[in-house]
């Protein structure tokens, strides 16, 4: 049906109860910072030597740790709790942030990937959905849509609000998003 279609549908999914309602706010929160996508020109900003062998080279080591990041995700889990593991998560996605945004030395660069090796938060989300719609009697496909839909919007919108802000603020503050972005993942955090 055509209601399928219709970027706002996701609602009708969250609303079945008060905890898929908490969490579809949660993690639209929590997925909002994943829109910037100013690094590149940030960096050849800041670093004029910065050019596609760096970014190769950063984006090898990001790989590698999302790789890595899959042996240590079910142990951080169980070991911090589902709260817990997303939450070290924010904060080390707001430090790499500020990594990104005020290294001193374009070396130091090639080491903001190393803060993603704690990518738990969207693992623990997930279950934390998962047993929600389970509960209710959704299905996994069923709950795979509304998250397609759920997407839809910010998708659109945040990368624009970030190049925006980058492009207002590049001659006094070209920090300012990821500042923002940083202050976000705390709020989030909390």
């Amino acid at each position: 049906s055509l209601e399928l279609l219709n970027p706002l549908s996701f609602l009708r999914v969250y609303r079945r109860s008060r905890g898929l309602t908490a969490l579809g706010i949660l993690v639209t929160l929590w997925e909002l910072p994943m829109y910037l996508g100013i690094d590149a020109v940030y960096q050849r900003q800041r670093f004029p030597s910065w050019g596609a062998a760096q970014e190769a080279r950063q984006m090898v080591v990001a790989q590698v740790c999302g790789f890595l990041s899959t042996f240590f995700t079910q142990r951080i889990l169980r070991r911090l709790g589902e709260q817990s593991a997303a939450t070290t998560q924010a904060r080390c996605d707001a430090t790499a942030q500020l990594a990104s945004a005020f290294a001193p030395r374009m070396e130091l660069l090639y080491l903001t990937p190393l803060f993603y090796l704690m990518q738990c938060g969207p693992a623990a989300i997930g279950q934390c959905l998962q047993r929600e719609a389970l509960a209710l009697g959704l299905g996994q496909g069923e709950l795979a849509a509304a998250e397609a839909n759920r997407h839809f919007l910010p998708s659109l919108m945040m990368p624009y609000v970030f190049t925006g802000l980058y492009v207002r603020c590049s001659e006094r503050f070209p920090a300012a998003p990821y500042v923002l972005v940083a202050a976000w993942h705390l709020f989030v955090a909390e």
